[in-house]
């Protein structure tokens, strides 16, 4: 496990991406949150707005892109998820939001996204693409890389 704790208490930029265990973003935080938990042997270690800041914003000052992505502000590009939160297990709340996020969201709860301010994904589906070219081109990518690694 990272000393990602240390890490951040040194002010390194500690960011939240793949290495394609989990393709599931929301997944991802909330396996982020448990180990780093579990690592301390701490609960109170993080929470889920410091994992979630590492899955935003975080993330784009780890690139060196924190002025154009990760959080919603005025001169940014409109990255926007919205999450249908209808089949969360207990009310949502503004405080309750963020903790929902990383403990009960998935994938699936995803209704649209919209990438620069153009609309990706409309009620669960993909807009400019089908599933099936994302699979396939995705496949194609994974071989062609796998067959450099050899």
């Amino acid at each position: 496990v990272a000393p990602v704790m240390r890490m951040l208490q040194r002010g390194i930029a500690v960011g939240l991406g793949n290495d394609g265990w989990i393709f599931d973003p929301f997944e991802n935080m909330r396996c982020a949150l448990t180990v780093h938990r579990l690592a301390a042997g701490d609960p109170s270690v993080t929470n889920p707005l410091m994992i979630l800041r590492m899955a935003t914003i975080e993330a784009a000052r780890c690139y060196n892109m924190d002025g154009q992505l990760g959080s919603i502000e005025v001169g940014k590009r409109g990255d926007i998820v919205v999450i249908d939160g209808r089949h969360l297990p207990t009310p949502l709340t503004a405080s309750s939001a963020i903790g929902h996020i990383v403990h009960s969201v998935t994938g699936a709860d995803v209704e649209h996204v919209f990438v620069d301010g153009e609309q990706v994904v409309q009620n669960h589906d993909l807009v400019r693409v089908s599933r099936e070219q994302v699979a396939q081109a995705s496949q194609e990518s994974a071989g062609r890389l796998w067959q450099r690694l050899e």
